[in-house]
């Protein structure tokens, strides 16, 4: 569960989101949760990967019809 703390490993490392710290605390801490386990995050493709496919897809599918016209 968690990411354990090098130092000490019963720890899990934290992240405060006000004002970015960073630290190793007790898993059963007050007022905390884990937002992340191991397995619950997805890759997911940026905008720019996808506009740069299509974009590669258009280019080929223009030279290919250009091809295919004569022209």
């Amino acid at each position: 569960m968690g990411t354990a703390f090098a130092v000490r490993p019963d720890d899990l490392w934290f992240f405060g989101t006000r004002d970015g710290c960073q630290d190793g605390n007790d898993p059963f801490f007050a007022n905390r949760a884990w937002a992340v386990h191991s397995g619950n995050v997805v890759a997911v493709p940026e905008p720019e990967t996808d506009a740069l496919m299509l974009a590669g897809i258009g280019a080929v599918a223009i030279a290919a019809r250009r091809r295919f016209q004569g022209g």
